[in-house]
This record gives structure tokens, sequence and C-alpha cells, in this order.
């Protein structure tokens, strides 16, 4: 049998357990630990944990959102930008003063650099 990575296992994991009740998921995820050790994929645990969390989310419509900006947000802008992105954003905000001024936002793949440190630098490639 061919081996499988995280993402496989992780999506196994998910539909055992999907539509279990409280009852029932301690069988699944015991019956998923058998699995993993008769297939010899212990040792990729920790990232099949993280690409199940991963597509947890992508399966309820759960996005991701990093902002990153010069100095503290208000909680009420970031819950504005997060709104304009999902009902179901998850945020994180971040500081990083030599951001200057401005914003990087981070969802998925796709980053948006509205920070002035990015500006200055396209200014001085451009000089």
């Amino acid at each position: 049998m061919p081996k499988l990575i995280p993402i496989q296992y992780a999506k196994i994991l998910y539909h055992l357990t999907a539509e279990c009740d409280d009852r029932n998921i301690d069988a699944a995820v015991d019956r998923f630990m058998r699995y993993l050790r008769e297939n010899q994929a212990l040792s990729k645990l920790d990232y099949i944990l993280d690409a199940f969390v991963t597509y947890a989310k992508e399966r309820q419509g759960i996005v991701s959102l990093r902002i990153t900006s010069a100095r503290e947000l208000r909680p009420a802008f970031i819950e504005q930008m997060a709104r304009r992105v999902s009902d179901k954003a998850e945020t994180e905000v971040a500081v990083d003063p030599l951001l200057i001024g401005g914003l990087v936002i981070q969802h998925g793949n796709s980053i948006i650099d509205a920070s002035v440190k990015h500006q200055l630098d396209k200014l001085r490639r451009a000089l």
C-alpha cells in the first residue's frame, strides 16, 4: 500500500469524526490511532493534526486573517476588517514598529502590503 501524506491522513480523521457524537468520538479516534500504528505513521502525528485543523476549518468555512500594524489597533477596527473578509474569520494581530505606519494583511496565500515601509522600499527601488 502506498504511503499517505499528512493531509490525506487528516482527511481520513476528519471524515471518521465529522458525524460522531460525544459517545462515539473516542472509538473513532482509537480506530484512527490503530490505523496510524499499523501503517507506521505515528511519527507524522504532529503534521497530521496540523493538517486536520486546517482542513476542518476549511470545511467549516473558517478563514484565517493576519493583520500586522506598526502600532496597536482598536478592537472595533480589527473586527471590521475581519467581517469584510468573512463572517467566520479567525484574526491574528501583530505589531511590528518597523512598518512605520499602515498595515500588512495576509489572507490565505494573498498578502496586501499597505505599509509605509513597503511604499518607501518601492520608491527607493524606483529611484
